[in-house]
């Protein structure tokens, strides 16, 4: 399809149409009895219609290190009666079990993360020590985790490092983060491990528009903050990108 690319920015700003794109995603993708996460939780945006699709046969591992929020999330899904919805305090790292410091910015807690990054406001930041969480540690061989969506605001390619094995065996769709500017300098990465990383473990790689995405555009300019990962061996998977242009259009008709 024919892509307004210019009009989909100006729908995350006024209608926030990139979270309607991934919450169009996981609902093609999702079924219940499956295995869901979400890392970066904040007020449950996605975890509570991640926890419905599901249904009580299946599983959401929501990840809030902000300890209120954390606390709230779990009063809410009490209220809900959605006991498929485990809510973790803990903060998604490449490695589990350990605890580090975690810059709470007060003033726009959603901006939150283990490591500074650049803030829309003058940032009012008070440190934390959490509890970090691997993925691979959580996520065991029962249930099928089927989707993930990581908005860990830069920790979000060491987040996946640690679920490396889970990645391997389950080979979910992955919705996440990356601004390939403040992420790689202030966690320590760059392009050739990004990307040697997703191809080891045979992922493809398009933005959250459903534009390709390759070691030649990592430098490139108009790509979002988002961006998909598909296994082209999994289940599911091919129904899901082939729907991307559909999921577009409902998102824009959504804003309309």
């Amino acid at each position: 399809m024919d892509l307004d690319i210019p009009r989909l920015f100006a729908l995350q700003d006024r209608d926030n149409i990139f979270e309607t794109i991934i919450a169009g995603l996981y609902r093609a993708v999702l079924r219940p009895g499956d295995l869901a996460v979400d890392g970066g939780a904040n007020e449950g945006m996605h975890a509570f219609p991640l926890a419905g699709l599901v249904g009580p046969s299946g599983e959401v591992l929501a990840f809030e290190p902000i300890p209120w929020r954390a606390e709230t999330l779990v009063h809410r899904a009490r209220e809900r009666r959605l006991p498929q919805l485990r809510v973790f305090a803990e903060a998604l790292a490449e490695r589990g079990g350990a605890t580090a410091p975690f810059h709470w910015i007060r003033n726009a807690d959603g901006y939150s993360g283990l490591r500074p990054r650049a803030y829309p406001v003058a940032p009012d930041v008070e440190m934390l020590t959490v509890t970090t969480a691997a993925l691979d540690a959580v996520i065991g061989d029962g249930r099928p985790w089927r989707f993930g969506k990581l908005d860990l605001e830069g920790g979000e390619f060491r987040a996946l490092q640690g679920a490396a094995r889970a990645l391997r065996q389950h080979r979910p769709v992955l919705v996440f983060e990356c601004d390939r500017v403040d992420a790689p300098r202030h966690y320590g990465y760059g392009p050739d491990e990004f990307f040697g990383f997703f191809g080891g473990l045979g992922y493809r790689l398009r933005d959250l528009f459903g534009r390709p995405f390759a070691r030649e555009s990592w430098d490139s300019p108009g790509y979002p903050h988002y961006f998909i990962a598909f296994h082209p061996a999994a289940d599911g998977h091919g129904e899901a990108e082939r729907d991307l242009p559909g999921i577009l259009e409902r998102a824009l008709a959504a804003a309309a």
